[in-house]
């Protein structure tokens, strides 16, 4: 799946013939009303996913089971969330549960994101462009980030990778 638009919503004449191009070539793609919007709904649960199964070194299937672990995982979303509205973006809740029916029912048990890889493999992590950011945004809009404050102590030590 492929969004694209303007951060400044104008029209855009190259990006609509790009998008038109690419759905031509039968791929999944669309032209974004709110591409902002887009971009942190990605965020969210991006930093979720990888601050879950990087800190507790699991896949995301006995993540997901687990009652506790499962609200850790949404106090996750809800953190990014919170600083992503209180910055301006036009988030609807309703993508909250919107994901968690996704966790439950259609992603792969498995499944692992790439920071966890990274965490195994001794490789640098994202851990500053996820959960550091949303604790960074946390502090500057004074929004709480346990959830990710947690992510981040657990993983800092790792975010360079081996020494």
């Amino acid at each position: 799946m492929m969004r694209f638009g303007r951060a400044d919503k104008k029209p855009d004449a190259t990006l609509n013939a790009f998008v038109e191009a690419g759905k031509a070539a039968k791929l999944d793609i669309a032209l974004s009303a709110d591409i902002q919007r887009e971009l942190w709904q990605k965020f969210i649960f991006l930093t979720a996913m990888a601050g879950s199964t990087a800190t507790l070194r699991s896949s995301i299937g006995p993540i997901a089971a687990d009652p506790e672990l499962r609200g850790f995982f949404r106090a996750l979303m809800e953190e990014a969330f919170s600083v992503g509205k209180a910055k301006g973006v036009a988030l609807d809740p309703a993508y909250l549960d919107d994901r968690m029916d996704f966790l439950a029912n259609k992603v792969e048990p498995g499944m692992k994101a790439s920071m966890a890889h990274d965490l195994e493999r001794g490789n640098r992590l994202e851990l500053d462009w996820l959960a550091g950011k949303v604790r960074a945004l946390g502090k500057e809009l004074h929004i709480p980030t346990p959830a990710s404050d947690t992510v981040y102590t657990v993983l800092k030590l790792h975010r360079m990778g081996a020494h």
